[in-house]
């Protein structure tokens, strides 16, 4: 990921004015939910004035070394900076507000939707996506995206009256690995 200068955000803002139409069609959304520095730690992810940017600071990089050197710039979507524990639910809560309503609107629209977390091990993807694991039952503050977008569309199915046309709704979860990618709702091979 590299950071994005000034003039290339300008020349995007000015490009996203002058367009027409269903603009949605294509369009990525970024988010980025920040994890708190461990205690004791200098953090290096902070959200910028506007919300619009996070601004990551080179762990590697000495204290002497000046911020426009050692911080960089990553464009994010308006809002889409989230941060908290992981186990604040008020986190899983905020993940779904601001991203899942955006993802059900598509799937709702009849578009696909695709989700993607990225970031080091440990670092809460798969809390953020699924919520704790090894438990059966939980209660829904700590549901992850992917079970609270699930209920909110079997919600909204049972809502919406006699059964009409079949509806048809496909998962799928992969996790990319350094030598290849992991079907995780694929049945044991063994």
């Amino acid at each position: 990921m590299a950071a994005v200068p000034d003039e290339l955000l300008r020349l995007s803002d000015e490009l996203e004015a002058m367009g027409g139409g269903d603009a949605r069609v294509g369009e990525s959304t970024v988010f980025c939910r920040i994890r708190p520095a461990a205690h004791g730690d200098e953090p290096v992810v902070s959200v910028g004035n506007a919300g619009t940017h996070i601004l990551v600071r080179d762990p590697r990089c000495p204290a002497s070394v000046p911020t426009q050197q050692a911080v960089r710039r990553f464009r994010i979507s308006e809002g889409g900076a989230i941060s908290g524990d992981a186990e604040d639910s008020d986190m899983q809560a905020s993940l779904h507000t601001v991203l899942g309503r955006e993802v059900y609107n598509w799937w709702a629209a009849g578009f696909n939707a695709t989700v993607v977390a990225h970031g080091e091990a440990g670092s809460g993807k798969t809390y953020s996506l699924f919520g704790p694991g090894g438990e059966l039952e939980r209660e829904y503050e700590r549901y992850g995206l992917c079970s609270r977008l699930l209920d909110d569309f079997f919600a909204q199915k049972a809502s919406s009256g006699p059964r009409g046309s079949p509806l048809t709704l496909g998962i799928s979860a992969w996790e990319v690995r350094h030598t290849g990618a992991v079907d995780l709702l694929a049945q044991s091979q063994s």
